[in-house]
């Protein structure tokens, strides 16, 4: 896929990997909205984890909370996709991830949702995860 947003996505991908938190909030609008797809209404969606990020340096709270409960293992993606209007990227995944606080190890299929501006930069970041596994990781 040529798409240069499905590139940009590979290099945050690779960058979190790394650690990189400038370049990830380097490729994000100052008002980027980022967050898990989940009812806020919900026990434990309170967590920094499942709250919404609206600037992008506020962002690394989402990653440290992230990191915090879980040990990324790696993801295996099945599936890249450019929305119609060509500003927005999906990725679907399974995810691996181990629970910091139990040891058990958790493959998670994902859906992440990409959306850009006309700059190239990331205006908009929702996950769609197992938020139910994710919630008993976290409370």
């Amino acid at each position: 896929m040529s798409n240069a947003h499905v590139e940009t996505v590979k290099n945050l991908y690779a960058a979190f990997e790394k650690g990189d938190m400038p370049t990830i909030v380097g490729a994000l609008h100052p008002d980027v909205r980022w967050g898990i797809n989940i009812d806020p209404a919900i026990a434990g969606a309170q967590h920094p984890l499942f709250q919404t990020y609206t600037k992008n340096t506020e962002v690394p709270g989402f990653f440290e909370a992230l990191v915090t409960v879980f040990e990324p293992q790696g993801m295996d993606v099945k599936n890249v996709a450019v929305t119609l209007d060509g500003k927005g990227v999906v990725f679907f995944f399974d995810e691996r991830y181990k629970v910091r606080s139990s040891g058990v190890a958790m493959k998670v299929a994902t859906v992440h949702h990409w959306t850009f501006d006309d700059a190239g930069k990331v205006v908009s970041w929702v996950g769609y995860t197992d938020t139910a596994s994710e919630l008993r990781a976290v409370l």
